[in-house]
């Protein structure tokens, strides 16, 4: 059933998805991976579909209890949420805590997420442009750095639903 929700996020049905999660949840019971990987799921649909009050209250106050996949994913939508609650300073100030965490934690894991967290950073960057000029060139620029960085990551980050979260934006 995840891979189902996963699948619904990733062609942009966020509705199908949030449904899936809903009938999900009651039969998590005591499985507590299934039970943080659909939390992650939860929490990426309602970023995709806007919804600031849902999302805010799903995300987690504190990780310790998180495996370190999960901590980052979480850190990733801390940050999408500043920015939908129209908080950009504080969604970049997310974006720059979470990249000093990574450099303390190098791995494999960690260098294939520090370009993901400097795309959304240039991102709410741009967002705050005023000359239109300027931020579409921006955006042309960065579009081209998300395309070369997905032809050589690999299928897991490639399809990184925070990294779809910022495609859509950018698609709208």
């Amino acid at each position: 059933m995840l891979t189902g929700i996963t699948k619904s996020l990733k062609q942009g049905r966020t509705s199908e998805a949030i449904d899936l999660i809903e009938k999900e949840e009651p039969m998590v019971g005591k499985i507590e991976k299934y039970n943080i990987r659909l939390k992650c799921l939860k929490i990426a649909a309602l970023a995709f579909q806007g919804d600031t009050t849902k999302l805010h209250k799903e995300l987690p106050p504190a990780f310790t209890k998180y495996s370190n996949e999960a901590k980052y994913f979480f850190l990733f939508y801390y940050a999408i949420y500043f920015f939908l609650a129209g908080q950009i300073p504080a969604a970049i100030r997310e974006l720059d805590n979470f990249a000093i965490v990574l450099k303390k934690q190098p791995s494999v894991e960690t260098t294939a997420l520090q370009p993901i967290i400097r795309f959304l950073k240039q991102y709410f960057l741009l967002q705050q442009q005023m000359d239109i000029d300027k931020q579409t060139d921006g955006l042309t620029r960065l579009r081209m750095d998300m395309n070369n960085y997905k032809r050589e990551a690999t299928v897991a980050y490639r399809g990184y639903l925070p990294l779809l979260w910022l495609e859509g934006r950018m698609d709208d």
